[in-house]
């Protein structure tokens, strides 16, 4: 049987992020929030994004 415990809520979508065998199913951010992975993901490919392109 998995071990699985509720941690919390993703900021962003709200979804639930668990602790399952020891792994967060999320990410624990510096400041003290959690995200789930894709809203982590949509962060850090629009973080220091200005919209220029790099062509």
């Amino acid at each position: 049987m998995m071990m699985q415990e509720l941690v919390g809520l993703c900021r962003e979508c709200k979804k639930e992020i668990y602790c399952m065998e020891g792994f967060l199913t999320g990410v624990h951010t510096e400041d003290q929030t959690l995200l789930c992975f894709i809203c982590s993901d949509k962060a850090q490919s629009t973080c220091g994004d200005d919209g220029a392109s790099t062509e």
